[in-house]
């Protein structure tokens, strides 16, 4: 019972909460990728669907490169930077990729989608776990928001795509990343914390 209280005293944090909604933003953008960016190349450009995978190995390509160098660009910025630069590169490569009138520019978008997909969701789980003995039980929250997003992001895509087609369903990413631009404060490391 005292392990139950301890991991829902989380929820009640207001700081915990912010992380929250910004792992459930990028979350949903990762998510709604692996799910929708084959079938968004496909529908909305007439390309195969092996031309599709590929795009997604695009995505997943620049989110990897960015990650492996994640470390050093969040010590260089700092936290808060580094996320709201990830929602500004999210929200212009998935611009480009909805509106693009072309294929290649398209693609273009999709790399800037996969930069900015790429640190969100590490910085999120960094700040849960800033105090070392309230770690376990914050992590465990900000993950259940990840988790909301995975199960609910792409049906709701596929809900909107059906009325306005697959690429402009995306666009709801954008609203999502809004959240965690307002969010992006809670990520800062906490006074009291010695890095």
């Amino acid at each position: 019972i005292a392990v139950i209280r301890q991991a829902a005293s989380a929820y009640r944090e207001r700081r915990t909460l912010l992380i929250g909604l910004v792992m459930l933003a990028s979350s949903l953008s990762e998510g709604a990728a692996s799910a929708w960016i084959a079938i968004a190349v496909v529908d909305g450009f007439g390309r195969s669907e092996s031309v599709g995978g590929q795009m997604y190995f695009v995505f997943v390509a620049a989110m990897v490169l960015v990650r492996l160098s994640g470390n050093r660009l969040v010590d260089r910025f700092g936290r808060v930077t580094a996320l709201r630069a990830s929602a500004a590169s999210v929200v212009v490569g998935l611009s480009l990729f909805v509106l693009a009138p072309s294929f290649p520019v398209a693609a273009l978008g999709l790399v800037a989608w996969g930069f900015g997909a790429a640190l969100a969701v590490p910085i999120g789980f960094s700040a849960a776990a800033d105090e070392p003995g309230r770690a376990p039980a914050r992590i465990a929250a900000v993950s259940s928001f990840s988790s909301i997003a995975g199960l609910t992001g792409p049906p709701l895509i596929g809900y909107i795509a059906d009325v306005t087609g697959v690429r402009h369903a995306l666009l709801i990413i954008c609203l999502a990343m809004v959240v965690s631009v307002s969010g992006a404060g809670s990520v800062r490391r906490p006074a009291t914390v010695v890095p």
